[in-house]
């Protein structure tokens, strides 16, 4: 499995250096606002994916005295024995360089599918109140690592979905010149729409069954699945007849896409729905309700993965103890546990965790002013 055994950090925001050796499991780092716990879940989130959970703006998670910083990890590769060397450094003003084991690495896809991680955050709480985009990527977050065909097949559908709205907004249009891209645009978004069903429902029970174990109150909790496309559901159709439905669908709405300038219905508007009852669930949740709800759909989504690859993906978790109850952050630690999943979870007070019935084996780091220090000893 893939996890992390040490982590270099060089000018990474306020941290001006550092270099920890890391729990396969459990890692917390504590310490006040403002100190350094999140920079440094986002340096390994940034390590993971070439982006960080904060910012597009890469430039700025360079120190502010220094003109280029370092991420750079040894890890042990869930398809290889041997420990393996990965680096990010990024120079002002947009400069960056990825290397694997020396090498050059040129496509962010590979550390993805190399170092899968999961990043709960601050703006994680847009799950269930935020534009759907937020929603759509957690779910392809999952397609993308269990279904082999679908990043082609959603690289594909965004060119073709380019290359559509561009002729919208053109002044003259004849129908022969978007039918050609309406046909292109429909075979991929077959394809993304049959990879998107096959996980959903499995994801859909993993949620159901984490809710009714750890918060009965949330037991009623339904999730849904818009495609995008109106009107349609996926069921056994035969994918032409699919096909033909997809096509009909963009037909009948070309003149309002024509008028807008843009393809306003397809598998980029699919989106996940939460109800509590007939009500949408984020108008009834509490604030530790809506987290406990946010912290089971990451779980469920590492149970989907792990039932494919026989492995859990790191899971980055942002001030986790915030707005939890003992009860229930000792549910989630029992599962992360339970996932054997390597973890690093901030947190502003320590002893949030002291009174937990489950201490699982960590390691603890204490964050002041961008400076990381081991508090605890345990067996390598």
């Amino acid at each position: 499995m893939a996890k992390l055994k040490t982590l270099k950090l060089v000018d990474f925001r306020n941290v001006r250096h550092c270099d920890l050796v890391l729990h396969p499991q459990f890692n917390f780092f504590y310490g006040l606002n403002g100190a350094g716990k999140t920079s440094l879940l986002e340096a390994v989130f940034l390590l993971c994916n070439n982006r960080s959970f904060r910012s597009h703006k890469l430039n700025y998670t360079i120190h502010s005295e220094a003109h280029e910083n370092l991420v750079f990890a040894l890890f042990e590769s869930f398809s290889e024995s041997h420990i393996n060397r990965l680096g990010v450094s990024r120079r002002k003003p947009s400069a960056c360089e990825l290397k694997l084991n020396g090498q050059a690495v040129k496509n962010s896809s590979v550390l993805a599918r190399l170092l899968p991680s999961l990043a709960l955050q601050p703006s994680s709480f847009d799950l269930l109140l935020g534009p759907p985009s937020q929603r759509r990527s957690l779910l392809d977050w999952l397609v993308f690592h269990v279904k082999p065909s679908f990043h082609e097949a959603w690289k594909a559908y965004q060119r073709c979905l380019k290359q559509r709205n561009m002729l919208l907004r053109r002044d003259k249009l004849r129908d022969s010149e978007l039918d050609q891209w309406d046909l292109l645009l429909v075979e991929q978004a077959v394809l993304l729409e049959a990879c998107r069903a096959e996980v959903a429902t499995d994801f859909a029970n993993k949620l159901s069954s984490l809710l009714i174990d750890g918060a009965p109150a949330l037991a009623d909790l339904s999730m849904s699945f818009r495609s995008g496309w109106p009107d349609f559901i996926w069921a056994d159709q035969d994918r032409g007849e699919v096909q033909h439905m997809l096509l009909e669908s963009l037909k009948q709405q070309r003149d309002r896409d024509r008028r807008q300038g843009f393809t306003a219905s397809g598998s980029h508007k699919f989106d996940l729905k939460f109800k509590l009852g007939k009500q949408a669930a984020a108008e009834l949740l509490s604030r530790g309700q809506a987290k406990t709800l946010i912290v089971c759909l990451y779980l469920a989504l590492g149970l989907c993965f792990k039932d494919v690859h026989s492995f859990s993906p790191l899971y980055l978790l942002d001030d986790l103890a915030s707005e939890l109850d003992g009860k229930h952050l000792d549910f989630l630690l029992a599962h992360l546990e339970q996932q054997a999943a390597q973890c690093f979870i901030s947190t502003v007070h320590k002893e949030s965790y002291d009174s937990l019935k489950l201490i699982p084996e960590s390691r603890w780091f204490h964050v002041k002013h961008g400076t990381i220090t081991a508090e605890e000893k345990f067996d390598e």
